[in-house]
């Protein structure tokens, strides 16, 4: 469907064609470091960004949609990254003085501010990180990011056939990073070794922990989640798909769990209590009338690592006559899978979950433009001035820009911004 670029420009376009003057930024390559979402928007050259000035008052007048969707969003992460970027770009990019200061979800607002509450889009349910945003007079618009930009990574195997095999190895398992959110997969390999000779898995060269398995290192980047190597659907059965969060209270689901289907297998997922209930709200079938999936019920991350290892463990002991037969039993259920993946309607549905969200998100937004006079920009001057007890001259400068835009354009909002935030002015 759309490459990352070609989907955030599509949007610059959308709201471009339907008269809105919001900006939309987004990371780049899945970057969360904010520095990143500003300095990949003064480099993009497209027709909707090009020559813009982030810093113009009208931008902090009229707001941004701001493109939280291919990383889950962790409030204290994202600080974390400004803080240890270079004092160079922060003081090019980012003018807002003491912003360092500011708590995790105060620098959040600051880096989105504006009196048109700002929206972010992102890809995750039940988040608490989304939560505490939408205290903040975020918008939120939630859509399954991966699953749009998946087809156009996966295009290029929607034609090839499958070739089933019963010499296969039972199960398979792509991992390629251990750290941060993704050190349970360790726990995951370390339980796999002991039915290694079941497993195919390639071991990342960088990895030492994992020297004990007896495989061939290899070079695993960044791109490595969006790729397929299509023999591997020769070589093993059922995919074992650790996702990028396991231990949260959210779900969100990658390209990962796309490689299964694309691949024409069935498969285990390791994320947050609710995947596969997630995944089958957008149509597709899962396995629960061939193996135990109560797994996706338990809120409980160490009880759901341990109900997924006896999982595996009970296929893996099964005889080789009834693990077939369960095999057999699972391809129409991987077809129809494959199916919807590759369907109009799987298009159609990804696309309208974005697109109707942003509708009614700038809908919310005029609202609350007026219900909120000053949105969230606002609000945070009134925290930043409670901390000072005065306005500094970058503040005061930034209120008097879009005040004077405000007094000209939406003169009773003005009006109700002065009546309500008299100390700033």
């Amino acid at each position: 469907m759309f490459s990352p670029n070609q989907l955030y420009d599509y949007l610059r376009y959308y709201c471009h064609t339907n008269k809105k003057s919001i900006i939309v930024r987004n990371f780049k390559d899945g970057s969360i470091n904010p520095l990143d979402l500003f300095i990949h928007q003064n480099n993009n050259n497209t027709p909707y960004l090009s020559g813009l000035n982030l810093e113009e008052p009208i931008h902090k007048f009229d707001g941004f949609i701001d493109m939280y969707d291919q990383e889950p969003i962790d409030i204290h992460a994202i600080k974390h990254e400004y803080d240890i970027s270079s004092d160079e770009l922060k003081s090019t990019y980012i003018k807002t003085p003491n912003i360092s200061s500011l708590s995790d979800v105060d620098f959040m607002v600051a880096l989105s501010a504006s009196m048109h509450c700002p929206i972010i889009c992102h890809s995750e349910q039940n988040s608490n990180a989304v939560s505490t945003l939408k205290q903040e007079s975020f918008i939120d618009v939630h859509y399954w990011a991966h699953a749009v930009i998946s087809k156009f990574w996966f295009n290029e195997f929607k034609l090839l056939q499958c070739n089933r095999t019963t010499n296969a190895k039972r199960f398979g398992v792509y991992a390629r990073e251990f750290t941060g959110t993704r050190k349970y997969r360790l726990d995951l390999m370390n339980e796999l070794s002991k039915i290694h000779s079941n497993v195919h898995y390639h071991r990342p060269n960088n990895i030492t922990e994992l020297d004990k398995w007896d495989t061939n290192p290899e070079t695993i980047t960044s791109d490595s989640s969006a790729y397929i190597k299509w023999p591997d659907h020769e070589i093993f059965n059922i995919q074992i798909v650790p996702e990028t969060i396991f231990d949260t209270e959210k779900v969100h689901l990658t390209e990962k769990v796309f490689k299964p289907i694309v691949m024409y297998q069935p498969f285990i997922i390791m994320s947050g209590c609710g995947s596969l209930e997630y995944l089958r709200s957008y149509g597709f079938k899962t396995f629960s009338s061939l193996w135990d999936e109560s797994y996706d019920l338990e809120k409980d991350s160490n009880k759901r690592f341990n109900k997924i290892i006896t999982l595996i463990n009970s296929l893996n002991s099964m005889d080789t006559n009834e693990f077939n037969e369960i095999m057999l039993k699972s391809r129409e259920i991987v077809d129809f899978n494959r199916n919807l993946f590759y369907s109009d309607k799987f298009d159609n549905t990804v696309l309208s979950e974005l697109t109707g969200g942003i509708d009614n998100a700038l809908i919310n937004q005029e609202e609350m433009f007026y219900k909120k006079p000053g949105g969230n920009l606002f609000i945070l001057m009134k925290k930043l001035y409670s901390s000072k007890s005065e306005v500094l001259p970058y503040h005061a400068n930034v209120i008097h820009n879009v005040m004077t835009h405000c007094q000209k354009n939406h003169p009773k909002v003005a009006n109700d911004i002065i009546k309500k935030y008299n100390y700033l002015f």
